[in-house]
């Protein structure tokens, strides 16, 4: 649905379309979807921190490649 990042965080800042099958916890109390309304800041440093979670060695790391192994 989604091809990037960016356009899963828009999505949760003002792209959040009312549906019968929303969460309760992504509706007002008014029962209208809820939007992050993030400024582009905002966005921009969520984006920064979530590529600081991603950790290439580790998962390409032979050593963790199987946790049935005792090392």
């Amino acid at each position: 649905r989604f091809a990037t990042l960016e356009e899963v965080i828009d999505h949760y800042s003002d792209g959040v379309k009312d549906h019968p099958n929303l969460s309760a916890t992504m509706r007002r109390p008014s029962g209208e979807p809820v939007h992050l309304d993030f400024t582009q800041e905002q966005k921009d440093a969520l984006i920064a921190f979530m590529k600081t979670l991603t950790d290439h060695d580790l998962v390409n790391e032979e050593k963790y490649s199987d946790p049935f192994i005792n090392q």
